[in-house]
């Protein structure tokens, strides 16, 4: 029942913040929402995020008796929850980070081009992937809740599972955000997202952050979102068909169709 509480409230929030983007858009889209194709894009990755649920809870679960890890929890046990809350934050942002520089390889761009088709940006699109996709960016949170737990129900878990529904529409949403230079000092954007997925691809090979945008300066991956043009294009500079996307398989012929 819990789940499909937090499933009402992710699809709310998505279509509240396509309402607010409409309202407050902080740059003109040439292209228009592929409504059809997301709504079916996002039934798939639901199915894709069971799968990869069932694979990452039985392999964590496996390892949950060895003593290493009891004496780590033994130690967890000792630690206020704001910290564990914190620690959650940030790690597994840092880790999704790594994740997603790796979906961009020339090894693993195709599971991840899926996400970036979209020439309009708004919730639904942004819930576009494929199953290595979806399998490689729910892997930090899993990981990182492991090694971090917190209570299953409460206020830790609420902030946990909000932030996460935040981050991803948010940065997916045309919205205008006041004084963006000064939150991007910290906090992943809207505008400072588009630029990663610009069909240009050194701005796309950029802005890799989730939530906090220190590992992008940090680890010399940031584009500064003023430099990107206004008319900046979406989406992919090549064509394939719709399966081999959402399979996450490259197009059959076009050897330059990479990152």
């Amino acid at each position: 029942m819990e789940e499909w509480i937090w499933s009402g409230v992710n699809l709310a929030v998505g279509i509240a913040l396509f309402g607010v983007a409409l309202l407050i858009p902080f740059r003109r889209q040439y292209a228009r929402p592929e409504v059809t194709r997301d709504l079916l894009a996002v039934a798939a990755t639901f199915a894709f995020a069971l799968g990869a649920e069932y694979m990452l809870g039985a392999g964590l679960e496996w390892t949950a008796g060895f003593p290493l890890m009891e004496r780590w929890f033994d130690t967890l046990n000792h630690w206020p929850l704001w910290v564990l809350v914190a620690g959650n934050l940030v790690v597994s942002d840092l880790i999704a980070y790594w994740a997603h520089r790796m979906l961009h390889t020339s090894v693993l761009w195709h599971t991840h081009a899926w996400h970036h088709a979209s020439k309009y940006l708004y919730w639904a699109s942004g819930l576009r992937g494929s199953p290595i996709h979806v399998l490689m960016l729910a892997a930090p949170s899993y990981l990182i809740y492991y090694l971090f737990p917190s209570p299953e129900t409460g206020m830790a878990s609420a902030i946990l599972v909000i932030s996460d529904i935040l981050t991803q529409h948010i940065t997916h949403s045309n919205i205008r955000v006041p004084f963006a230079k000064q939150v991007e000092w910290a906090f992943v954007t809207p505008r400072f997202h588009f630029v990663h997925h610009s069909a240009d691809v050194k701005r796309g090979n950029s802005n890799y952050g989730f939530t906090f945008t220190w590992w992008d300066h940090l680890f010399g991956t940031y584009t500064d979102p003023e430099t990107a043009p206004v008319d900046d294009r979406l989406g992919l500079t090549y064509e394939t068909t719709n399966l081999r996307l959402i399979l996450g398989l490259p197009p059959r012929r076009d050897p330059v169709a990479s990152r």
